[in-house]
């Protein structure tokens, strides 16, 4: 089976080469006031663990949940996320989720249609994921971040992410890591469970829109009864 995993990344490539998971925006345009009126950024790769081969993932619209919210003045203080010193000055805590299930599917040659809909699977009670499937994996990737419009400058406060899975698709292990490339090197995480949230020690620094603060979730996922591993990467952006 592990060699029909590379075999079927390998036929992915071909199908992604001009649309690819990756949003957008036009990024090395971008100062943090900008950054405040349009949604997350994101990329998601797919690798097999064995071989190495990373390619780009296609996403339906359905696959991709953006989650973005303002935290006020008093909010910020209280959660000391930071002083809000000036009227330039806001918080947010910002996200992208993506849906992989299809993609797994595709990645070890099964229906996808199949597979999710299918009632002949293992099930755990502890499972949660999509309401209308019966196998699926969801991947978040995450940062609650302040930034000042009047100085063009950010820093990051909480970094977190979660990985869903449900049916004959679970996720064996994790990596997260984040970065504020205007300050320090990336931070690595292993979490041990299903959704984290860390407090982060940041500086303010100079926002650039090309290479901005970024957190990735990286969640190991294996098919119940089968061999083979894919790494599904989830990228997130300020």
């Amino acid at each position: 089976m592990k060699k029909a995993v590379s075999l079927l990344l390998s036929v992915i490539v071909g199908a992604t080469v001009s649309v690819a998971a990756v949003s957008t925006a036009q990024a090395d345009e971008d100062t943090v006031a900008t950054v405040a009126t349009r949604a997350p950024e994101y990329s998601v790769e797919i690798t097999d663990t064995t071989t190495g081969r990373t390619v780009p993932v296609v996403l339906d619209s359905d696959d991709v949940k953006n989650t973005k919210t303002e935290i006020t003045a008093v909010e910020g203080v209280s959660r000391g996320y930071s002083l809000l010193s000036d009227a330039s000055e806001r918080t947010y805590t910002e996200s992208v989720q993506i849906d992989v299930g299809d993609q797994v599917a595709a990645a070890f040659g099964l229906d996808a249609a199949h597979v999710e809909q299918s009632s002949n699977i293992r099930a755990l009670a502890s499972e949660s994921g999509s309401s209308t499937k019966n196998s699926d994996v969801k991947v978040t990737a995450g940062l609650t971040y302040s930034a000042n419009a009047g100085n063009n400058t950010v820093k990051v406060s909480r970094a977190f992410g979660s990985t869903v899975n449900k049916g004959s698709y679970y996720v064996k292990s994790r990596d997260f890591f984040w970065r504020n490339p205007g300050n320090f090197g990336v931070k690595t995480y292993h979490p041990t469970v299903g959704s984290w949230n860390y407090s982060v020690t940041d500086n303010w620094a100079g926002y650039n829109g090309s290479n901005p603060p970024y957190a990735i979730t990286d969640a190991f996922v294996r098919v119940y009864g089968m061999d083979g591993q894919v790494r599904i990467s989830v990228t997130y952006r300020v």
